[in-house]
């Protein structure tokens, strides 16, 4: 949100493709580092690469489609998102099979060549709107505090957990409750994963045609639901209500990004980086409850606890307040 909110003062296009720059050399620079310290070091010049990028991005996404495509837009800016993070695990994965070495550096490539491709693009962007002034003279940022962003806070924070939570949790349960194979979990998840592409896109243009806030609330709740049916499941029954899972949580995903940027239309980077940013945090915040929760209680327990966080982002949904179209 920081980087959001200084871009929404003064527009700093160069920043998308720096962030681009800075993610592709610092996760080949932390594989040959020669110590603990070195390599948190550049992992969190990483996040500030990424987070340097991700909410002038989606900025940029709202402004160069119009209003009743805004979601449309949003979609396909989140969808590479998620086909990146797929594919880049992937890619990784096969480069360090082959050792640690000169190759590591092909990692990099695909984001060098983006990032110069945005270097060139820059002055063909649509100019950046400035932040308005009140009329009551008090900062935008005023506006975060409204009840709605509040309730969408609330919302946030459910829907990150339960992402995070089955992200991390859901091979652990598969192999360690269920009994299962370490390869067929691995599996389980990337269904899930692939499943949120697929959400991801239907999110924004449903927002589009019902509205941010309806999608919201009718793809919270049957989350639910489906996350019981999971753990009443085994084979193939994980696989399908999983993908449900997925695919209504990247809506949800979605169609809370073209909400936020309604929420405060004057400050749309930062709304952006609230959206991308914050959740991230409130994730591993979650994570880190979860994982003590399971120590204690078994990790049973945790998919009790996730099947009822839907509940809670379905209220606080219903006291967010969408602006209509001016």
């Amino acid at each position: 949100p920081l980087f959001g909110y200084i871009c929404d003062k003064k527009p700093r296009a160069w920043l998308m493709p720096l962030g681009c720059l800075v993610t592709a050399v610092t996760l080949p620079l932390a594989i040959f580092a020669p110590s603990y310290g070195i390599v948190l070091l550049l992992i969190g010049i990483n996040g500030l690469g990424s987070a340097s990028f991700h909410p002038l991005g989606a900025k940029t996404a709202n402004l160069v489609t119009d209003y009743n495509r805004k979601g449309r837009s949003l979609s396909v800016f989140s969808m590479g998102g998620s086909l990146g993070a797929m594919a880049g695990s992937v890619y990784i994965s096969a480069l360090m099979k082959l050792g640690i070495g000169w190759h590591i550096w092909l990692y990099s490539l695909p984001s060098i060549v983006v990032a110069l491709s945005m270097f060139r693009m820059i002055p063909d962007l649509p100019p950046y709107p400035p932040t308005k002034k009140r009329p009551d003279g008090k900062s935008t940022l005023n506006d975060v505090f409204k009840f709605s962003i509040l309730a969408f806070f609330g919302m946030m924070l459910a829907r990150a957990i339960i992402t995070s939570g089955l992200s991390t949790f859901v091979p652990l349960y598969y192999v360690s409750y269920l009994k299962g194979d370490q390869l067929v979990a691995g599996f389980l998840l990337s269904f899930f994963q692939a499943a949120g592409v697929v959400g991801t896109f239907l999110g924004g243009i449903l927002s589009d045609k019902y509205g941010s806030k309806r999608v919201m609330l009718v793809t919270m709740l049957p989350i639910a639901a489906f996350l019981y049916f999971f753990q009443m499941s085994d084979g193939v029954g994980l696989f399908i209500w999983l993908a449900f899972c997925g695919i209504l949580l990247a809506a949800t995903n979605t169609s809370s990004l073209a909400l936020i940027q309604k929420l405060l239309p004057d400050n749309l980077a930062m709304a952006s980086g609230i959206n991308l940013g914050l959740s991230s945090g409130l994730s591993a915040i979650g994570i880190i409850v979860l994982g003590n929760l399971a120590d204690i209680k078994g990790v049973e327990t945790v998919f009790i606890i996730l099947a009822l966080l839907p509940l809670w982002g379905f209220i606080m949904t219903l006291f967010i307040k969408e602006p209509k179209k001016v």
